[in-house]
C-alpha cells in the first residue's frame, strides 16, 4: 500500500488531439521508447523532450490515475537524463514525482539519494537510503560504509541546524524582552533529576 504522497495530476490544460495515432498511452509508450533510444545514443535532449511529452499526454486530468507505472518511468527517465546535466534540483524533483506514482520504486529512490548527496541534503540522502536498503535488503552490505558515513553527516547537519535556530530563538527573545530591560540570558532552565521536567527561574543582574 502507497506510504508516501501520491500523485496528483494537474486538471488536462489542453484537450486531447483527435488525431492521435492510436490511444494516448500507446502513443505515450512510443514516444517513451524514443527517448530510451535517444538516451542511449547521448542525445539527452531529445530524451527529456520525448518523456516531456509523454508526461504531457498522459499525466494530466483524472485519467493519469490510470497510467501510473508509465508515467513513473518517464518521470524517473527524464531524471536520468538530468542527472546528466548535474541538475540536482530536477532530478529531485522528477524522482519525486516517480515515488509519487510507484512509491516501490527503487531507482527512483536511489537516484534521488545521489542527487540530495551532491547538494549535501544530508537528512534527505538518509531517508532516501534507508528506503533504498527497506525495498532491497540486499544492498544493506555494499552500502554499509556509505550509510555509515550519511547517518554522521545527517546528525551533524541535524545538530547544526539546531544551533542555528536556537541562535535565532534567542535573537527573536532577545529583540522582545530588551524592550523591558531584560535579556533571555536572564532566564535559566533547571531540569528536575527526578521527573525529567524543566522549571525556569529568573536571575535578576
Amino acid at each position: 500500500k502507497p506510504t508516501g504522497p501520491q500523485y496528483r495530476p494537474p486538471p488536462r490544460s489542453n484537450p486531447l488531439p483527435d488525431n492521435l495515432p492510436g490511444t494516448p498511452e500507446e502513443v505515450a509508450a512510443k514516444l517513451k521508447q524514443q527517448g530510451n533510444e535517444h538516451f542511449a545514443r547521448g542525445h539527452v535532449h531529445l530524451a527529456i523532450e520525448c518523456y516531456s511529452d509523454a508526461v504531457d499526454l498522459i499525466g494530466e486530468g483524472d485519467e493519469a490515475l490510470q497510467h501510473l507505472s508509465l508515467l513513473s518511468t518517464c518521470f524517473a527517465n527524464r531524471a536520468a537524463c538530468y542527472h546528466r546535466f548535474s541538475d540536482w534540483d530536477q532530478v529531485i524533483e522528477d524522482c519525486t514525482l516517480a515515488i509519487q506514482c510507484d512509491d516501490t520504486y527503487l531507482k527512483a529512490y536511489n537516484r534521488r539519494f545521489q542527487a540530495n548527496e551532491a547538494k549535501e541534503k544530508w537528512h534527505d540522502a538518509l531517508q532516501d537510503l534507508n528506503k533504498v536498503i527497506e525495498l532491497d535488503p540486499t544492498q544493506a552490505a555494499k552500502l554499509g560504509q556509505k550509510h555509515k558515513r550519511v547517518e554522521k553527516l545527517a546528525q551533524e547537519q541535524f545538530e547544526k541546524d539546531k544551533e542555528e535556530m536556537l541562535g535565532k530563538l534567542k535573537d527573536l527573545g532577545n529583540m522582545v524582552l530588551g524592550k523591558f530591560g531584560m535579556s533571555v540570558d536572564q532566564f535559566k532552565a533547571v531540569k528536575d533529576p527526578n521527573t525529567g521536567s524543566y522549571s525556569i527561574s529568573f536571575q535578576n543582574k
